[in-house]
């Protein structure tokens, strides 16, 4: 995948670990972390600087492609590919500062992300997202990710289980 995208809005690129300081002051807000899995609550400097240390291994290792979201030079948000194993399916994670909710950058990011996918012939990328989260369900089918069921899930900022619902992305001409 290519280490940089352009969007009409946006720039998309691989993080650094200069990003470190940024994406602890996004991401410690509450109401973006608790809308994830694996981020705590709060969430600090040293959060993101291992953050950005697993990223760079597991990119070696194939396993996971990040990219952080430049808007006009300011950082604002991320999105990564991920996958425990290389035999399994990836998933997709995103998260976005909380003022830049609402201007469509989401969708125009992870648009992005998954054309690229598609060009890399990723066959399939798989998503949950909290039920109370309804914005990232709309990113999500906006793309062409279909809705295949309902679970719980932990997240580690809000330290509860929480209802999810799955989404599933094919890629037609990766079949």
């Amino acid at each position: 995948m290519r280490n940089i995208i352009h969007t009409q809005r946006l720039d998309l690129r691989r993080p650094l670990d200069a990003d470190a300081p940024a994406l602890a002051r996004f991401i410690n807000d509450f109401e973006v972390a608790r809308q994830t899995g694996s981020i705590p609550h709060p969430y600090t400097r040293w959060h993101a600087e291992f953050w950005l240390t697993v990223q760079t291994a597991n990119l070696r290792r194939r396993l996971e492609q990040a990219y952080v979201i430049e808007r006009d030079g300011s950082l604002i948000g991320s999105v990564t590919l991920y996958r425990p194993r290389m035999d399994m399916p990836f998933s997709i994670g995103y998260m976005l500062a909380r003022e830049a909710w609402g201007h469509g950058y989401m969708s125009e990011a992870v648009a992005a992300v998954m054309d690229e996918a598609a060009w890399n012939e990723v066959e399939s990328v798989v998503a949950t997202v909290f039920t109370d989260n309804p914005a990232s369900a709309k990113v999500l089918r906006k793309l062409g990710f279909a809705r295949t069921g309902e679970s719980r899930s932990f997240s580690m900022a809000r330290m509860e289980s929480a209802p999810v619902d799955e989404f599933i992305w094919q890629n037609e001409a990766a079949r």
